[in-house]
């Protein structure tokens, strides 16, 4: 691949694996700590498409948590909402280069983390066994 190949504008919506393989934002679930479920553009956990109804803290296993309050990350983030019952942050943003995506992208895994089992047993309303 030629580099600035990926400078070119991309749409999440036009090709059917980025839509939902790929991070289009980050949902708080409600769990001690800075627990965030990656969602796809369907507002799905990664993978799974629109024709499914889920809950998203069945998918507390497949969060990710953060040290600090991603609030706090100046270079992340493209859009919030706190509005709602959980809060959302966007790290894809119309139009938006390969480039630019996949930096952010790469700032959010360096800091993330798995999330503890107290966190996906808070998620589950479960007590840890």
């Amino acid at each position: 691949m030629q580099r600035g190949a990926l400078s070119e504008e991309f749409s999440l919506l036009d090709n059917p694996f980025v839509r939902i393989a790929l991070p289009y934002c980050f949902v708080k679930l409600n769990a001690p700590g800075h627990l965030w479920l990656p969602l796809n553009r369907d507002y799905k956990p990664l993978g799974l498409s629109r024709d499914v109804r889920v809950d998203y803290s069945e998918y507390a296993k497949h969060a990710i948590r953060f040290a600090r309050d991603p609030d706090t990350f100046t270079d992340t983030w493209v859009a919030e909402d706190a509005s709602g019952d959980l809060p959302k942050k966007w790290i894809h943003k119309l139009p938006q280069s390969y480039e630019d995506y996949f930096a952010r992208l790469a700032i959010i895994c360096k800091r993330a983390k798995r999330p503890n089992a107290a966190q996906i047993h808070a998620c589950l309303g479960r007590e840890p066994q």
